[in-house]
């Protein structure tokens, strides 16, 4: 019945910049907050001997 206008065209130089930049930026964060927690476990467990690990079990 009618077209909608496209305000904006696609660029995939673009695209896969934002794309890579994503990815570049996620995967090392994940990581990073992972490798921080094991260590706050592993410091709760061994310095602080609170036995943390224990009660979630």
């Amino acid at each position: 019945m009618f077209q909608i206008p496209v305000f904006v065209t696609p660029d995939r130089g673009l695209a896969r910049f934002y794309n890579d930049l994503h990815t570049d930026i996620i995967w090392p964060t994940i990581i990073a907050f992972t490798l921080i927690h094991i260590g706050a476990a592993l410091y709760h467990q061994f310095v602080k001997k609170d036995n943390l690990i224990a009660r979630i079990k």
